[in-house]
């Protein structure tokens, strides 16, 4: 969680869309709310706590050849 007034989600959005630096959430939070909320900043992958470290190496992989 984030200190102040914006949550993550928030912060995702405005860099991935101001400072076009890609996104990959890493959440606790997995409902449907946060996940959909989250799917609409357009971020490179949604990994839920817990989580295998295959899944960020398969992650930032991903988003390394998006931005090349």
């Amino acid at each position: 969680m984030l200190k102040g007034y914006m949550n993550g989600i928030e912060a995702a959005e405005i860099i991935s869309k101001k400072l076009k630096i890609p996104v990959i959430f890493l959440s606790d939070l997995n409902d449907d709310e946060t996940f959909l909320s989250a799917v609409d900043t357009n971020p490179y992958a949604f990994i839920p706590k817990p989580f295998e470290p295959e899944q960020i190496e398969k992650a930032l992989n991903t988003a390394l050849k998006e931005i090349k």
